[in-house]
């Protein structure tokens, strides 16, 4: 058997497909089942716009990765370094006034 749908032993309604070693994937109410979706399969175009995928489902350092080139540290031009917003340019010039009050 390659393919069978029907109902489970609990009655629900199931779709069930086999590759040719028997390995098998299974689609039900409840949706599609881990290892149902093989690598390479979703690809950009089968992504809504405003699919708002959460931060936490992400492989960060693979996303770090493909933003650097294999480097695992994300270059930036304005980095938020506080909750009042400041980037690190912002408190590096303030930094650099006192440096310079102090010393004068």
């Amino acid at each position: 058997v390659r393919m069978q749908a029907g109902r489970d032993a609990n009655g629900d309604f199931t779709f069930s497909l086999f590759d040719k070693t028997g390995k098998g994937i299974l689609l039900d109410a409840t949706g599609v089942k881990e290892g149902a979706i093989a690598d390479g399969l979703i690809v950009n175009k089968m992504v809504a716009d405003n699919a708002a995928i959460a931060g936490t489902k992400l492989d960060i350092p693979s996303v770090v990765s493909a933003i650097n080139g294999s480097s695992q540290s994300i270059k930036s031009s304005r980095i938020w370094f506080d909750d009042q917003n400041q980037s690190l340019n912002q408190l590096y010039s303030q930094m650099n006034t006192n440096i310079v009050s102090a010393s004068t």
